[in-house]
């Protein structure tokens, strides 16, 4: 099906056959490459049909488990993260009509999560109530109204086997036909998530608040947004919810709690449980709430500074 030029192949070409899933628009998935492709942030797109597309075969390695960064030296640790801020910023951009609609991947599996949750077999009855109760909380509350939840060109399938380092230490993104549409927030959580937990069957390790706060605080920077601190905290905890949202549409892929909601996204929650239980009036929400926070922010939360219904940055 496709006629490839000798001047293409010194380096090689890889084939990629398109995905036959309802939730995939081959078109869209064409044009999403290219464009990612003219950005400089993939690889070359030579040509392509219904049915496959042959890129430029290129050398990298798919980015470091989360757990070895701790191996790094100091001097080059902090490049490494403020190339991955940099590379999403320039991902997001792309230019692309966000008027369009949102990409399949981006929560398409949202209003499935409670049937899943109760006739999950492998989760006890007490962990689906506790998964119930923050799916209830989360899916009450409003979508970031912020810069997280800006729509802009959106991966929607960043985990790091999807992701290319190369020599020069630059980050080429792959396996593309998941881009469209997405809010600012919603992929890079997909990332943090995606990151240690890829492969482990929910045990990975979630990168901790120093590498998301530096990560973040690059993607500010190289997309001309603000860097002060309570915007770099509000992005964190717009990012947070969204984790939480992707970790309880990946369950069916865990067995316990624990494994659904990240150990230390659980700890959290059960803290928040532990001091608040007894109350009289207290709402599941404030649980929860104050559960994500605790990740968001790195530390402890003081009843003081959030409420059943808000944040201490409120949008």
């Amino acid at each position: 099906a496709f006629k490839v030029l000798q001047t293409h192949m010194h380096g090689g070409f890889f084939v990629k056959l398109l995905p036959d899933e309802d939730h995939a628009d081959v078109k869209s998935s064409v044009e999403n490459t290219r464009l990612i492709s003219l950005a400089g942030l993939g690889p070359e797109l030579i040509g392509a049909d219904g049915d496959a597309m042959v890129q430029a075969l290129v050398s990298g390695k798919w980015l470091q488990p989360c757990h070895e960064l701790s191996k790094l030296p100091k001097d080059q640790l902090s490049p490494f993260l403020e190339t991955i801020g940099v590379f999403f910023a320039a991902m997001h951009h792309i230019k692309i009509d966000t008027d369009a609609p949102m990409s399949p991947r981006c929560f398409y599996s949202w209003p499935e999560v409670p049937k899943w949750i109760n006739c999950e077999t492998r989760i006890s009855e007490e962990a689906k109530g506790q998964l119930l109760d923050v799916y209830k909380y989360l899916d009450s509350r409003p979508d970031a109204t912020g810069i997280g939840g800006e729509k802009v060109f959106y991966h929607g399938d960043t985990h790091r086997e999807n992701i290319l380092l190369q020599e020069d230490g630059t980050i080429l993104a792959v396996d593309l036909e998941l881009c469209g549409v997405g809010p600012r927030a919603a992929d890079l959580a997909l990332f943090f998530w995606h990151w240690g937990w890829f492969g482990k069957g929910g045990n990975g390790d979630y990168p901790c608040f120093a590498v998301r706060q530096s990560i973040v605080h690059s993607y500010l920077g190289a997309s001309g947004l603000s860097t002060e601190e309570q915007d770099v905290q509000q992005m964190l905890l717009d990012i947070e919810y969204e984790v939480v949202r992707v970790a309880l549409c990946k369950e069916t892929l865990c067995q316990e709690i624990s494994e659904v909601m990240l150990p230390f996204m659980h700890n959290a929650l059960c803290d928040a449980d532990q001091e608040t239980s007894g109350k009289q009036g207290v709402m599941k929400g404030y649980i929860v709430e104050k559960g994500i926070m605790a990740v968001a922010f790195g530390k402890a939360v003081s009843a003081g500074l959030a409420d059943a219904t808000g944040s201490p940055y409120h949008h």
